[in-house]
């Protein structure tokens, strides 16, 4: 039974939201007729009628069609901004039933404030009847009252755009109605560059859609950049005029985005020796060049030589425009490091005045050799037995020497002996 039961209320869960999907979709929709025309109507809507002010009310004539519904249609009006009215508090509902013309005429009489102020109010109707529903966007454009409150301009933002020299490009932007009670209408604008250098791709006038309060549209405008623009930032000035409750108004406001080209970063050869002994340093250098127009800014090299030195890095710094600088390392190569051939790459990073960045990277290699075991230390020792023996030479000749000049004295003095005793004879 406890069974029975829980089915029963499952299948009426389900049963009941499928039950109201089917009315709503089969419901019939009341339909808000701008060609046709009700009692007190000269005009369609179509053909240009709006609300009339009687006295202290306004009054707005709406033909509505429902093929489906039979019996009385009610209209509400809500204000898009409940906050921004000219009506005084007041039932904002109203019914209306089929006449002649197969018809229902929607009529609002609604009180407005003594100190109401001229604006464009946008609001909207909801229609309902039985079987059948609608809504009605309208905007009230009411004049004669108060002058609004404050002053403003149409807000511009997001202007962008990617600017190169000899390039097309396209400028866009957003412009906004930054009131909650004036409209934006007959929206023309031009941008220009007082350089000179950056022109309008075809005509220099272009159109925006009309805005309600408080919308926003989104602009694309056409440039052409010469080919000999100043690679720096330009002022775009945007000039506007556009009709605000029935008057023509003129604004103008100026951007200043940067004429970009592109990076050209380039690398010489790697300089250095090939190869180095377990336990020394070996040397590299490359060296950095910038071919393009603007000045590169914080440029750093990276070695990474896994197993020799891991990410060494050296900051070059600024490269200014058609110069170069070199990137310097002086590794240790670790005792332990096996002879081999150890590969690895060198990447270089640099971005320019504007923040854009480049990046490149190189392979590069280096041959670690074994090295050789240490000589035994017995040259000391030879060159100190050869110098004894220099000595024992020497002396041994001096000695000769000696002997041989006693020798000759000797003989001397024996014969002048000889010849004094031979004098006495």
């Amino acid at each position: 039974m406890k069974r029975l039961v829980l089915w029963a209320c499952l299948v009426a869960a389900l049963w009941f939201p499928a039950s109201r999907a089917a009315s709503a979709e089969g419901e019939g929709k009341i339909v808000w007729e701008k060609d046709a025309l009700a009692a007190g109507m000269e005009r369609s809507w179509t053909q240009g009628w709006e609300p009339l002010v009687q006295g202290d009310a306004l009054v707005i004539l709406l033909p509505v069609s429902a093929p489906e519904g039979t019996g009385r249609v009610t209209a509400t009006l809500e204000m898009s901004e409940s906050a921004v009215t000219p009506f005084r508090e007041q039932s904002m509902a109203v019914t209306a039933v089929r006449d002649e013309t197969g018809l229902w005429p929607v009529r609002f009489k609604l009180r407005l404030l003594s100190d109401y102020r001229s604006g464009d109010y946008p609001c909207t109707v909801r229609l309902e009847g039985e079987g059948c529903r609608g809504e009605a966007e309208l905007l009230l454009r009411l004049r004669g009252g108060l002058p609004p409150e404050g002053d403003g301009r149409p807000a511009l933002s997001g202007v962008e755009g990617r600017l190169v020299p000899g390039e097309e490009a396209i400028l866009s932007a957003t412009i906004a109605d930054p009131w909650p009670d004036r409209a934006l209408t007959d929206i023309v604008f031009t941008v220009t560059d007082p350089t000179g250098e950056i022109l309008p791709a075809g005509t220099d006038l272009h159109t925006a859609p009309d805005l309600l309060p408080g919308e926003s549209a989104a602009l694309r405008v056409p440039l052409t950049v010469l080919p000999g623009a100043g690679v720096t930032v330009h002022a775009l000035r945007f000039d506007l005029t556009c009709t605000v409750l029935g008057e023509s108004r003129s604004f103008a406001q100026t951007f200043y985005l940067p004429v970009t080209e592109e990076i050209r970063l380039e690398q010489g050869g790697i300089q250095g020796a090939a190869s180095a002994l377990q336990g020394e340093a070996a040397a590299l250098t490359l060296p950095l060049m910038n071919l393009g127009r603007t000045e590169l800014r914080n440029v750093c090299a990276s070695l990474s030589l896994p197993g020799v030195v891991e990410r060494q890095s050296v900051l070059v710094g600024n490269i200014p425009a058609g110069e170069s600088r070199p990137a310097k390392w002086s590794c240790l190569v670790p005792s332990a490091a096996a002879p081999g051939e150890y590969t690895g790459a060198v990447s270089v990073t640099a971005e320019d005045q504007w923040g854009n960045a480049a990046a490149l990277e190189l392979p590069v290699s280096l041959t670690v050799e074994e090295r050789p075991a240490p000589a035994e230390k017995e040259a000391p020792r030879t060159q100190a037995a050869g110098a004894v023996q220099r000595i024992v030479w020497g002396l041994a000749g001096l000695c000769a020497a000696l002997a041989v000049a006693l020798g000759v004295q000797g003989a001397v003095l024996r014969a002048r002996i000889r010849r004094l005793e031979e004098a006495r004879l």
